[in-house]
């Protein structure tokens, strides 16, 4: 397989997983809306990085990963729920944007804590990795075998170059305006990104609960 036509459906796979409405889409715009374009980039990195892991797992077919987390699927959700929920808090509690020394702190504190929050709420989400399996079975042959090694490493690079694409163009959309809004708008944006965070948080403890009570059956990846 061709290493460009590798790096192009990578590019299109991650696009495809980062774009759809979630708690990384929320989460990114929000700090962009706190700590401006880099506070954004970097909570869309997080996630990327572990965009990146699962679709390493699925395109290389690490099953015993794959089935220990088919096996744990609802402790981490349960474990998903709850970072959810006290990330939500969280925001809440914040002002939503700080001007001056605070705003040149916070950006200074976004790179790091922001990263881990994108990072964490993306893999304590069994349905990353649900997405990479079911997206790479559906392309068939224009996933690279796991022995092309060259093309398989270099989907993978591009499922990481276009989630970071993505979540680039929604922090720097959002830091473009950010500062063109009054005072209530910002304050509303931020309780409505918390209570967003909040209901997906919700949604995975409903979820886990449901399937303990085996009313809906698991995800099953494996």
């Amino acid at each position: 397989m061709s290493l460009i036509l590798a790096l192009l459906v990578g590019l299109g796979v991650g696009v495809t997983v980062s774009a759809p409405v979630g708690p990384v889409n929320v989460l990114t715009s929000q700090r962009a809306f706190q700590g401006g374009f880099p506070a954004g980039v970097w909570a869309g990195a997080g996630a990327a990085a572990a965009d990146t892991f699962y679709a390493s797992i699925a395109v290389f077919g690490v099953v015993s990963v794959a089935q220990w987390i088919d096996a744990n699927e609802t402790p981490v959700m349960l474990i998903g729920g709850l970072t959810l929920v006290v990330y939500s808090v969280y925001i809440w509690r914040k002002p939503p944007l700080l001007t001056g020394d605070g705003e040149a702190r916070l950006q200074r504190l976004s790179k790091s804590k922001g990263f881990a929050a994108g990072l964490a709420i993306t893999m304590v989400n069994p349905n990353a990795m649900f997405g990479f399996f079911t997206i790479f079975a559906g392309l068939g042959a224009l996933v690279p075998d796991p022995s092309d090694t060259q093309a398989a490493i270099t989907l993978v690079i591009g499922v990481a170059l276009g989630a970071m694409v993505w979540w680039s163009f929604i922090a720097g959309i959002i830091a473009r305006f950010r500062h063109k809004l009054e005072a209530r708008w910002l304050v509303l944006f931020n309780h409505g990104s918390a209570a967003i965070l909040g209901l997906f948080g919700l949604w995975l403890w409903l979820r886990a609960a449901l399937v303990l009570m085996d009313v809906i059956p698991s995800a099953g990846l494996v």
